[in-house]
């Protein structure tokens, strides 16, 4: 059994800002990300989160990956590693993987991630990582944890054949049992994203469209995720907001360019119109 995703649902997720608010009061989003052939998937994830509301993010890269971040992106802090520690201080939350590479020093980071005491949202390499050391550490984590597996990665993440879950049904089931099993939420992405809790409930996003299969947009979904759960949105709420949100920013970019040609940038602007629509009465 399985809900579908409403926007008069996501609608009442959202509360207005108070006047005397500031930005320590919208989260502080540490991303762990980047490497030197994948310097972007980072920058849009950070970026992303800012355009979702984020009070403050720091972006936190590979030494080599940090010597070639672009002038462009001035709101964002910056922290070199291995050189320097990780800033995990302070953070409200935190967001791994996008273009992080798979090697031994990113496998190793990922696992040292697991014991971060906060919300951890894992993507892209840095579920291939956990996959690579058999999902270890992940159902023992007391604190939320959301994964946003493409079908690729979940192939890896089950270690079986992705036509185990095609279909709608397939997908709702394999979501269902993997979320459940592992204690965390899971985000299955592709026509139709299956949002499954620890709890065993399933939400079925109607939002999206074939113009954002493009490079990207999983980098845009996990800085919108991290940056919902991290302006202390309740974490069920936040990933279906978020889910929602970036299905939707997508159609309405659709409807003005057309179903090719939509890059994951021209998605990110588009964020806070997305969400003025769904807050409006």
């Amino acid at each position: 059994m399985s809900s579908l995703i409403t926007k008069k649902q996501i609608r009442s997720f959202f509360s207005p800002r108070q006047k005397n608010s500031h930005k320590g009061d919208y989260g502080h989003l540490l991303v762990v990300a980047g490497s030197v052939g994948k310097l972007g998937a980072a920058l849009m994830t950070a970026k992303a989160a800012l355009r979702s509301g984020s009070g403050l993010v720091t972006l936190a890269l590979p030494d080599k990956a940090y010597k070639k971040i672009p002038k462009g992106l001035l709101e964002v802090m910056y922290s070199p590693w291995p050189s320097h520690k990780l800033p995990l201080q302070n953070k409200t939350i935190v967001a791994v993987g996008p273009g992080l590479g798979t090697g031994k020093g990113a496998v190793s980071l990922v696992t040292r991630l697991l014991s971060f005491k906060g919300p951890l949202v894992i993507d892209a390499d840095g579920l291939n990582c956990l996959a690579l050391k058999k999902l270890k550490g992940l159902k023992e984590r007391k604190f939320p944890t959301i994964l946003t597996p493409h079908p690729g990665e979940m192939a890896r993440l089950t270690n079986s054949p992705l036509p185990r879950w095609e279909g709608i049904k397939g997908r709702v089931t394999i979501a269902r049992q993997f979320a459940v099993k592992h204690h965390c939420f899971l985000v299955l992405k592709g026509n139709r994203t299956v949002i499954a809790t620890p709890a065993g409930k399933v939400f079925v996003n109607p939002t999206g469209n074939p113009a954002m299969a493009t490079a990207g947009m999983g980098d845009v979904l996990t800085g919108i995720i991290a940056s919902l759960i991290g302006q202390k949105m309740p974490v069920e709420k936040a990933v279906l907001a978020a889910v929602y949100l970036h299905g939707l920013a997508g159609d309405q970019l659709a409807r003005k360019k057309g179903d090719r040609g939509l890059l994951a940038g021209d998605l990110i602007e588009q964020i806070p119109y997305t969400i003025k629509n769904i807050v409006k009465p």
